[in-house]
Order: C-alpha cells, then sequence, then structure tokens
C-alpha cells in the first residue's frame, strides 16, 4: 500500500502537540530522530531520506501556522457584555468535544484552535444572554474570506450557542440541495455527532464530535432536517417538539427557499405557545450562511421586502429572544441594505446594527490579498488572452456574451493546457506522497446548462485522448513518444509550467519536496491519471462528486458548472481552475474564485487561468475589500456604530461597481459616494500626443507656480517625496480642471470631484501637494533646488481600449508609502500601531487623521513596457509606441492621485452621474449585468 506522507504527519502532530503545548521545528526534527528509522502508517516499509525530509516539512509548515489577531469588530457601545462572566456557569460540553475534534480529526493546531476559541467567545458574547427575561432582537455580521473556514467557524458558534442554552438553531445555507447537503454533513460531525438520517431513524451511531463526548451518549441537539431531507411538516410533526419540552437545542439546517421558510414559520407558530405579545417565550440563533446571498431585500422601495428576506424577519420576530448572524466573505450587499436613505437603514430588519466582526484567516490560507495585492499578481494567475485572428483562441469558439445553447465544437488551445496541468498535477502529487488526497479541476466558462454539458463532450474527447496516447507511450522506455502530438503537448506543459519548481534543489530541499524531471513523470503518467473523471455540476446534473465516498482512494475529478462552482461549494484539492467569465459585480467575482483555500504541499502546483480583464477586477476587488475591513478599525477607533459604517460604505466610491439591485440609488440619475478617508488616482490614462502633452505642460506650469509662491518641503525620514504644504485649494481645482482625465476613471470625475472639495471648503481649504520620486537616475531639474527622479512605471494597453494602463493588471499609480508625505513620525507610528504588524495601506494614511492636509500626488513617470506572453503583439507595439515618443521627446506620463483625510461622518457626499459611470464602464470594457441562474436553458 502506498505511504501517506499527510496522515503520517497528521499523526505526528497530534504526538507533538500533547497538552496543547506549543512546537517549534527543533522539537520536530528530535521526533523524526527519536523515531528514525521511521515504518509507514500502512506497512512495513522504510521511509527513504526524501520522504524523511517531506515528513518533516509537511509537520514543520503546520505547526507553524498562526492567526494575527487585529481585532477588527465595530460594536454598538451601548451593548452590555455577559458571557464572559457567565461562562463558569456552563459546562461547554458542546464546544470541549467540538475542540478536540477540530484537534484529532481536522489536525488543526492549538494555537489555531485557541484563537478560534477566543474569537467565539466574543461572538457568543455579541449573541445576547438567552437566558435573561427581557426581549432583545440582536443583529451580527462576520465577515471572513472566501473558502478560509467560515464553516469551522460558525459550528463552533453554534456549540457555544447550545452550551449557554439557546433552544432554537436555524442554518441557512445556500439555495441548492447540494450545498445544503454539504453543510448538513458538516454539522452533523461537528456539533450533532450522530447521521441526521439515522436520528430521524432513531439510530444512534456517534461520528464526529461524539467520539469526543466522554461518554454522554444520551447528550445530543435535536436535530429535524438531515442529509437526504430539508425541513418536512410531516417528518418534524411526527417527533412531537416543543421548544419548552427539550432539554437540548433544536437544530434544522433549511435551504434559503421560501416555501421551506413558510412551513418552518407554520410549525414553530403551531406547536409553541405564544406569549400575551403574541410572541414565543424562547430563544433562536439563526446563522445565516452566504449572508450577502438570498436573504436581502433587492426589491425597490415601492415594492414589499423580497419573499425570502420577509420570511427570515417573520421568523426572527416570532421569538422574544433572537439573534440573527450573518456569515459572508463578501459584505457589500449587507450593508447595502436600504441605501436610499440614512434613515431607513436604522429599520432594516438583518442590516447588522449590533456588531460587525472581521474574522483573520490563518497564515497558510491563500486569498485575493496573497494572489492580487499591492505586489505584482502571483505567478500562478495564467492569462486567457484575446487573440482576433486565433481561431483556436476561446473568444473565438465561445464568446463572453453567448446564448444558451451556444455550440463547442473544440477546445481552446488555452483549456487544453490548463487539462494537461491538471494531469502533470497529480502526477507530481503523488510522487510527493500524496496519493490518497482529493484533487479538483474547475471549468467555469458559462452559466448556462446546456452549455456545461457541450463543454462536458468537449473536455472528455481531450481527456480520453490524452489518456490513450499515455497508455500508449508513457511505459515505453524509448523516444517514441515524441512522434505524439498529445505527448510532446504534455512534455511542454511540464517543462514551462513545473519544470523551474520540481527540478529547483533549493526549492526542494526547502518544502521536502521530492526531485523530479520529464523521465519520472512520464513513467508515472499514467497510475496518476487513469481515475481522472469529468463531471457537471449544476442544479440539474446527477453527476456523482462524492469526496467522502473516495476518502480512501482520493477523487480526481474535472467539475464543469457555473454558479454551483461558485457558492459555497468546497472543491477538495482544487489545483488547476479555468476561469472565463464577465462579471464587474464585487461579490459575484469573489465568490467565483474557488480557488482561494489551504494548499499544503501543491501549492506550487496550482495554475488559474483567467481573462485579464478579470484579473484587473480581482485587484480592484481585494483592494476595495482590503478597505473596507481596516475602515472597521478605523471607525472603531473612532467610537462610531456599525450605522455609521453601513451609511459610509454604502456611498463608497469604490462599490460604484456593484450588482444594481442590491445598490438600488445606482437607479438614480446621481449616485451619492463620499471621499472620505479616501485616495482616488487616475489609473487609466489618454495616449494621444495632444493629450499627453498638454498634461506635461499644464503639470510643469502648476509646479513652477508652486515653487514660485511656496516654500519647498522635504523630509526623508518621513517620505522621498519633495514638495509643498498649505496650498490654496483654488490653486489645485484650477490645476486639475486643465489636466485632461479619462472618464474610464470612474471615481475621478472632474466636476464631481471639484464640488466635492467646493462643499467642503472649510475642512479642505489647505492643500499638500507632493512630488512623488523614483528609485533611479536624476531625470527633472524643476528649479535652482528640486531635482526630481523620475518614478517608472510599466505600462500597458487595456485591452479593447487605446487607454494606457500604470502597473498593467495592477492598475495602480502609486505605492502604500505616498500617503506619508505631510504627516508626523508620531501620527505615522500611531497607524503602525493600530495596524498591530498586518501592511499599512495608501488609505491608512488618511483614515485615522482628520487634522491633516488633503494630499495631491502627482506622479511625472517614465514609462517602459515590455513583451509579457498575456500581452498581444499588437498591444506590445502601441505601448511600445507610446513609451519611445515620451522618453525621447522627454515629456513625463502625468499620473495624480487624491487623498482625502477623515473628515468625520457628517461630511458632504460627492454625486456623480450615472450616465459617466457607465461611459466610464463601457470605456474600460465592462458591461453592467445581473448574476443570473444556470438555469436558463
Amino acid at each position: 500500500m502506498a505511504i501517506n506522507i499527510q496522515e503520517m504527519a497528521n499523526v505526528a502532530k497530534v504526538n507533538l502537540c500533547q497538552n496543547g503545548k506549543s512546537v517549534s521545528e527543533s522539537d520536530v526534527d528530535k521526533y523524526i530522530q527519536v523515531l528514525n528509522p521511521i515504518r509507514s502508517l500502512t506497512d512495513d516499509e522504510l521511509l527513504s531520506e526524501e520522504q524523511l525530509k517531506l515528513l518533516a516539512a509537511t509537520i514543520k509548515s503546520q505547526i507553524s501556522v498562526t492567526i494575527t489577531r487585529t481585532d477588527k469588530v465595530l460594536t454598538n457601545p451601548d451593548f452590555e457584555s455577559w458571557f464572559y462572566k457567565d461562562k463558569i456557569n456552563h459546562d461547554m460540553y458542546y464546544w470541549n468535544r467540538y475542540r478536540e475534534y477540530l484537534k484529532y480529526d481536522k489536525h488543526f493546531t492549538t494555537n489555531v484552535i485557541d484563537n478560534i476559541d477566543n474569537v467565539l467567545d466574543q461572538l457568543t458574547d455579541y449573541l445576547g444572554n438567552p437566558n435573561l427575561n427581557h426581549p432583545f432582537q440582536r443583529r451580527g455580521l462576520i465577515i471572513g474570506d472566501v473558502q478560509s473556514g467560515k464553516t469551522s467557524n460558525f459550528i463552533g458558534l453554534m456549540c457555544k450557542a447550545s452550551d449557554v442554552g439557546y433552544k432554537l438553531i436555524v442554518v441557512l445555507a445556500s439555495t441548492t440541495d447540494k450545498l445544503r447537503t454539504q453543510t448538513q454533513l458538516r454539522v452533523d460531525e461537528g456539533f450533532i455527532g450522530n447521521d441526521s438520517e439515522n436520528l430521524l431513524k432513531h439510530k444512534y451511531e456517534r461520528i464526529g464530535a461524539a467520539n469526543y463526548g466522554n461518554g454522554k451518549e444520551d447528550k445530543r441537539p435535536v436535530c429535524v432536517t438531515s442529509t437526504i431531507n430539508d425541513f418536512n411538516r410531516t417528518i418534524a410533526n411526527s417527533m412531537g417538539l416543543q421548544l419548552n419540552q427539550t432539554k437540548e437545542s433544536i437544530v434544522f439546517v433549511i435551504k434559503k427557499n421560501v416555501s421551506v421558510l413558510n412551513n418552518l414559520n407554520k410549525w414553530i407558530k403551531g406547536l409553541n405557545q405564544a406569549d400575551s405579545s403574541g410572541k414565543i417565550n424562547q430563544s433562536l440563533l439563526v446563522i445565516d450562511d452566504e449572508a450577502d446571498y438570498a436573504s436581502i431585500n433587492t426589491n425597490s422601495e415601492d415594492k414589499d421586502p423580497t419573499k425570502t428576506n420577509a420570511k427570515i424577519q417573520e421568523l426572527l420576530s416570532a421569538f422574544t429572544r433572537a439573534s440573527y448572524v450573518g456569515f459572508t466573505a463578501t459584505p457589500y450587499a449587507n450593508v447595502f441594505i436600504d441605501p436610499e436613505t440614512t434613515e431607513e437603514m436604522t429599520e432594516a430588519p438583518l442590516f447588522p446594527k449590533d456588531y460587525i466582526y472581521c474574522l483573520d484567516a490563518p497564515s497558510n490560507y491563500i486569498g485575493a490579498r496573497n494572489l492580487f495585492g499591492e505586489n505584482e499578481i502571483d505567478p500562478s494567475i495564467k492569462t486567457i488572452t484575446y487573440d482576433e485572428n486565433d481561431e483556436n483562441c476561446i473568444y473565438n469558439i465561445l464568446p463572453l456574451k453567448h446564448k444558451k445553447d451556444a455550440k463547442i465544437d473544440k477546445l481552446p488551445n488555452t483549456l487544453k493546457q490548463a487539462i494537461r496541468e491538471f494531469f502533470i498535477g497529480n502526477v507530481i502529487r503523488d510522487l510527493r506522497g500524496a496519493l490518497t488526497s482529493h484533487r479538483s479541476m474547475i471549468i467555469n466558462i458559462s452559466r448556462f446548462v446546456m452549455v456545461h454539458e457541450e463543454t462536458r463532450k468537449a473536455v472528455d474527447a481531450y481527456v480520453s485522448s490524452l489518456k490513450r496516447s499515455i497508455v500508449f507511450y508513457s511505459k515505453k522506455d524509448d523516444d517514441s513518444w515524441k512522434k505524439d502530438s498529445n505527448m510532446i503537448a504534455l512534455y511542454d506543459t511540464y517543462m514551462s509550467d513545473f519544470s523551474p519548481s520540481c527540478e529547483n534543489k533549493q526549492f526542494a530541499n526547502q518544502h521536502g519536496y521530492k526531485l523530479t524531471n520529464w523521465n519520472e513523470i512520464m513513467k508515472n503518467l499514467h497510475d496518476s491519471t487513469f481515475s481522472i473523471i469529468v463531471r457537471v455540476v449544476n442544479q440539474q446534473s446527477k453527476d456523482d462528486m462524492n469526496y467522502e465516498k473516495n476518502k480512501n482512494s482520493g477523487l480526481r475529478v474535472i467539475a464543469i458548472g457555473g454558479i454551483s462552482l461558485s457558492r459555497g461549494l468546497t472543491l477538495e484539492g482544487l489545483m488547476v481552475s479555468y476561469f472565463y467569465r464577465s462579471t464587474n459585480t464585487y461579490d459575484t467575482l469573489m465568490q467565483m474564485g474557488r480557488w482561494f483555500g489551504y494548499r499544503e504541499g501543491y501549492r506550487d502546483l496550482c495554475k488559474i487561468w483567467m481573462t485579464d480583464d478579470a484579473q484587473e477586477c480581482y485587484v480592484s476587488t481585494n483592494r476595495a475589500t482590503e478597505e473596507l475591513r481596516s475602515l472597521i478599525l478605523q471607525y472603531k477607533y473612532s467610537n462610531l456604530t456599525p450605522l455609521d459604517f453601513g451609511i459610509q460604505v454604502r456611498t463608497d466610491n469604490n462599490m460604484l461597481i456593484t450588482a444594481r439591485n442590491k445598490m438600488r440609488s445606482a437607479k438614480q440619475e446621481l449616485i451619492e459616494c463620499t471621499l472620505n478617508s479616501k485616495v482616488v488616482e487616475t489609473k487609466y490614462l489618454l495616449s494621444n500626443k495632444n493629450d499627453l502633452q498638454n498634461n506635461s505642460d499644464v503639470t510643469y506650469d502648476f509646479i513652477q507656480k508652486l515653487i514660485n509662491n511656496y516654500e519647498i518641503h522635504y523630509d526623508k525620514e518621513i517620505s522621498t517625496a519633495k514638495g509643498f504644504k498649505n496650498v490654496r485649494y483654488e490653486e489645485i481645482l484650477e490645476y486639475l480642471d486643465n489636466l485632461n482625465i479619462s472618464i474610464a476613471n470612474i471615481e475621478f470625475e472632474n466636476e464631481a470631484l471639484k464640488k466635492f472639495v467646493k462643499d467642503n471648503s472649510h475642512k479642505l481649504s489647505k492643500w499638500d501637494v507632493a512630488l512623488i520620486q523614483g528609485d533611479k537616475e536624476q531625470d527633472d531639474k524643476l528649479a535652482k533646488n528640486i531635482i526630481l527622479r523620475r518614478p517608472n512605471r510599466q505600462i500597458d494597453i487595456k485591452p479593447s481600449t487605446e487607454l494606457i494602463r500604470v502597473s498593467k493588471k495592477r492598475c495602480r499609480v502609486g505605492g502604500p508609502s505616498d500617503g506619508k508625505f505631510g504627516l508626523t513620525l508620531e501620527q505615522i507610528n500611531k497607524i503602525k500601531n493600530i495596524r498591530q504588524g498586518h501592511n499599512v495601506s495608501q488609505t491608512d494614511y488618511f483614515g485615522y487623521f482628520s487634522e491633516r492636509n488633503p494630499l495631491l500626488c502627482i506622479y511625472l513617470i517614465k514609462p517602459f513596457t515590455k513583451k509579457d506572453e498575456d500581452i498581444t503583439d499588437k498591444r506590445y507595439k502601441y505601448a511600445k509606441n507610446i513609451c519611445d515618443y515620451l522618453n525621447n521627446e522627454s515629456i513625463p506620463l502625468v499620473a495624480i492621485s487624491l487623498g482625502f483625510p477623515n473628515l468625520g461622518k457628517e461630511c458632504t457626499t460627492v454625486k456623480y452621474a450615472l450616465n459617466k459611470v457607465a461611459q466610464g464602464l463601457k470605456q474600460i470594457g465592462i458591461e453592467d449585468g445581473e448574476y443570473k441562474d444556470e438555469n436558463d436553458q
């Protein structure tokens, strides 16, 4: 039997972490030495030196996982803490056994479990005391990361809620049967401790957490739903339940479905006696998974709330003591609840009026900030390029906008390469000892069911073709494989995508990986890939993709789908993703990112294919999400409430690109936004020579005027920028008025910005102006005592436009430290202390202070371009011509940013004209659209 390094690492981790002690890397080395020679778990086979290194590296990588707590929680200051002083009165039975389950079954490290424990104590406190005599209605929102383990957290919260006395617990689990069943399985293992289907048949067999229940088999929650059945009134009636007659919590895991919710509400009201107020005198906890989806009222103001939203409200209002907790990675819709008026936000039934909490993911989590952060886009991201002359380009095979009956007569070359990457990745994972681990690939290229089936046929044909070539050639010792196109393509894929890491001795030693080469890959191709299957995953498919049934062998699956691959579904061991979709909404985009998560032992094997536009949107979305988290911290330190925060975020200019039915004010002629604590910049620049020359001329004129009228300011301890302080706002507005700025910079609409500055001139009367420098040669002698080093920026051309894009898909003009200009060392250190070791962003330098001046940063860029594999020849030549022209004529490429301080919650808003927003979207190649259901056929 094959040696499973991961299983051995799990056993070692349990042995090392006995009694909750912390473990160092030297402890792991000693453990390996003491047990050497080590035998596998399954037979008497000794581990080789390479396998020993891999085992040690695997253990070290997992015991070193940490969670940095920044205490990002925004609460209503009127709340009175209760749980910490009351905790001693409860035995915390369900939590204690769940803790052991996480440790021994899920192999969480002790420090991670301790962090979860502390966080859940705080969240339980925020729920409200279920044993109080007076009524309450609590509303909260928990913000996590996509695929980061939110389910583990909310199951832990269920355990603690049950321990302290919450009588009824309802989990709203997405909108599909598959996702509800997946959630029910997790709840069965982590909280119920029995198979829910067996429980309904009065069969009691401990699973999961119940194995650590100290023999209290009779102590278990009452579960009314099961892995097979959603809530069913007939089944529920047969149980004869009443809340005041059960000792333990009653649990429901249900879909967000109007009919299901309606039946649940009727059943609860029918079996339980209401008090004189008409309410049930018991406690209710509603946990809303993916709370931004299906729960939010997206109807216009002149209509009743959506039926799902109304039924959730009805459920909560039926109880005297009710607590609603939404869990989501994409909270934009939640903070847009009732965005038309501030007054109505206070009455929004599901608005998180009491608290908003940001969960921090463990250090081994790979998320948007890792892949699309402030630095270069991660090399695992690969571009689906557009080439109008290439018949094998997916744009020509299946346009982004296509009909529900679109035909796919062949696979694009990029998708074929992605499939080959999955084949080779499977081989390498086997060679690294993870033989029984699950491996997945997703293909998300359409929302239509019929197109999913078309795609399956084409993928099946290509997979079969690869397998035939592998069967015939992979075991041969000669070079006959070089005559086969499939084998040549597999070889080329290995050499380009995997050999740089797999044949790198330093990289292999660092991670404990076995060095590989093509010959070894080829010999193992058949055994590692013959079990690969292709499955369709949508609401109509009946394909089996059960990881649990294949836990002993490892499921190796290529999953094709749309919405079902985008919300809540966990794809185990996801290695390769092919994402070809058009969306401009933050929440949709992030939820489609199933590739976020934990990739222990195969991080370097992961490949993510997407379009240039999608990459740029992910960069922008990640930036907005990180600013959202940072804003919570800013509001906490300002002693403001979740309502204040919601009002701020719903008018955040970064949220202009969002679903129209979730931001209903966008239907008006004007969109209100605030620039409070924000930085806006001109990331798209006009490429016309006249515009380039104009912007250069007016900028030099402006700088010369400043030199003549203001003292030059330069403090290298603070910033490398040179500039001017306390410049009159009228001069800033005059400069902005003379610049030619593309309307594709949606948030940089000149007229709106100038009006905002005028309306707030009492707070924005004096500005600082920073001339941002680069770190290369000295280029500009602006005056006798100002020599400026032009910052270098790589540029390219935005696809399907003639716009210059600064920093390529990162679309960033400035850097994090640019916001320092004009601050004191004391202010800078204060921000660093608040951020507690996390990176300080450019906006952080504006969000914590109202006393700083607004800041205009001017970038006199010396541009350059490169011929990358994801840039077509046409775009490269266009960008190169611009660079040659500017550099030969010594004309800078002018870009600017405006940073606004914290003006307080009473600051006025800027109004963007909706037609300008629409034009901007169109100019950068994005069209507004809704996230429609894949059942459209």
